[in-house]
């Protein structure tokens, strides 16, 4: 999952940070050609640190807590609808539908500050 978010970065970084420049001729040229060669330029100039995990401290700030709350919910959700003497097994469909959309709600009622502060770093 980290190297699909970091493929997305780079993704990013390609398409919006200055992706394309004009030459002295008046044509527009690429900076990049292709996503391994972003990933390269972005090794050379900035480092790996830097240049690949920029950002990686507020999404793990949003995510862990986020995903904590989202499977306490859940789990709360579908424990507290268990039939006396029954188990988890016995759950319906609608039961769990109720779980996931619950633990969504909650997930981005609590989280969706941090989503949108670490969009904006």
């Amino acid at each position: 999952m980290v190297s699909a978010v970091q493929m997305q970065v780079m993704n990013s970084a390609a398409n919006t940070s200055s992706a394309t420049s004009l030459s002295a001729s008046g044509g527009a040229t690429r900076k990049y050609n292709g996503v391994m060669d972003c990933v390269l330029q972005t090794i050379r100039n900035e480092g790996i640190a830097k240049g690949l995990y920029r950002g990686q401290t507020s999404l793990l700030l949003r995510e862990i807590p986020g995903n904590f709350c989202w499977y306490g919910v859940y789990e709360g959700v579908c424990l507290s609808q268990i039939p006396e003497g029954g188990s988890k097994r016995d759950l319906g469909m609608s039961t769990h539908l109720l779980g996931g959309a619950a633990a969504g709600v909650s997930y981005w009622t609590a989280f969706y500050p941090a989503d949108t502060v670490g969009s904006q770093m």
